[in-house]
């Protein structure tokens, strides 16, 4: 299993919003 790591330091909403992204465009159901 591959693991990403976002880490924003200046905005903390970014990373949530990076995991977010990343879940829906990796998501291998689709």
């Amino acid at each position: 299993m591959k693991k990403i790591y976002f880490l924003c330091t200046g905005n903390s909403c970014r990373s949530q919003m990076a995991d977010g992204l990343a879940k829906v465009i990796l998501d291998p159901k689709e």
